[in-house]
């Protein structure tokens, strides 16, 4: 058990946060976006950081060089979420706990420190049909996809204070899940000027994966359409998993039109999204919607539909669509082509990226933070 603490000493030394990075010991994904915007945030400022993970952190991650890390425990995800993190946190004092993975909170804790669950969204519980009943099979055949729910869920549950990256996650999570302490902090954006090409090529842009809410079906035959008057233009993929696209790819007579680019990495994603006539996005739903906002950073037009946060975040920068009609992305194409238009489009984008890169943003999220070390002291010192 931790030693009592007097106030006095509590209110003398500087806040103590423990950080549950275990997606930096894994490839780019927006679990390590956000992470990094949280760390590039903090580790200017007074507050004593330490990272912890089951795996060492990959060295590509700038944001955690220099920072005290520690891994502890080799377990497995959900194992080492209940037993190791727990074992680890009884014998240091820190004010703040901080996992932002969607899970990450251990159902034993201490009651001197103050557990902050950073949810980004909870789109498989607003598509329950579609992520759970549809994919009873895929969970049958995959058990780790019930542990990742389950360890989800026990983190909703067991956090003192809910942190999320958008307003509509905010009433996501209070009306599924009926949690009050729910705040919602943007992410801050990296610079990536020094890697944008000024070279724009006949092709059009997606970065998103497949998912049954993304539409690349949908997308993939409104590329069709828009190719039988514009028959020089190409879609490039970007990301590792579109191998269920190959079968529509196919019947489209796209095969040597779509280039599917595998993983790339960070500086390559924003050249290939930076020499593109537009990003074509058409999502049902986000809790954020982060190729919208990568869209703006490589200076490009986007294209996208409004569910969920994407309104919130593209604001007036974004051609909004239909995401279930392929007429419609043909046509929003097609506007892309007159270079006014195109314009028009990239001005508005680079109007709506000061909002998502204002200071402001990282104001918040520290004095957010503070308050939460001082809920804990409080605590400790009642």
């Amino acid at each position: 058990m931790p030693l009592h603490r007097s106030k006095h000493a509590i209110d003398d030394r500087p806040l103590r946060m423990a950080i549950d990075v275990r997606p930096l010991a894994g490839s780019p994904c927006g679990y390590t976006v956000y992470l990094c915007s949280v760390l590039a945030c903090l580790r200017e400022t007074d507050i004593e950081l330490t990272l912890v993970s089951n795996n060492e952190i990959m060295p590509h991650y700038e944001e955690a060089v220099g920072l005290e890390t520690l891994v502890i425990g080799r377990s497995g995800d959900l194992k080492w979420e209940q037993k190791d993190l727990p074992a680890f946190l009884a014998i240091r004092d820190f004010d703040v706990y901080f996992s932002g993975a969607n899970r990450g909170i251990p159902i034993r804790k201490n009651s001197s420190t103050q557990y902050v669950l950073g949810l980004l969204d909870i789109i498989p519980y607003i598509f329950f049909r579609a992520y759970f009943l549809r994919e009873w099979q895929l969970r049958v055949r995959k058990p780790f996809l019930n542990k990742e729910a389950a360890a989800q869920l026990i983190a909703i549950m067991r956090a003192d204070s809910i942190l999320t990256i958008s307003q509509q996650s905010v009433t996501d999570i209070k009306r599924v899940f009926h949690r009050k302490k729910v705040e919602s902090h943007l992410i801050r954006l990296r610079n990536v000027d020094s890697i944008i090409s000024n070279q724009t090529k006949r092709q059009f842009v997606y970065v998103g994966g497949v998912d049954i809410r993304k539409k690349v079906d949908v997308l993939l035959r409104g590329f069709a359409s828009f190719r039988n008057i514009h028959s020089d233009f190409r879609l490039v993929l970007i990301g590792s998993n579109y191998a269920a696209c190959a079968a529509l790819i196919s019947e489209l007579g796209l095969i040597d039109h779509v280039e599917l680019t595998g993983y790339v990495d960070h500086d390559t994603k924003f050249r290939i999204m930076s020499e593109s006539q537009a990003m074509v996005y058409p999502s049902l739903y986000e809790g954020y919607g982060l190729a919208i906002a990568e869209g703006f950073q490589a200076g490009i037009p986007v294209i996208a539909g409004p569910g969920g946060s994407q309104a919130e975040i593209g604001g007036d920068g974004v051609r909004y669509i239909n995401p279930s009609s392929s007429e419609d992305v043909a046509a929003a194409m097609a506007e892309m082509l007159d270079p006014a238009v195109r314009r028009t489009w990239i001005e508005r984008g680079k109007a709506q990226l000061e909002v998502l890169t204002n200071p402001a943003i990282e104001d918040g999220l520290l004095t957010y933070f503070r308050e939460q070390g001082r809920i804990a002291r409080g605590r400790c010192s009642a």
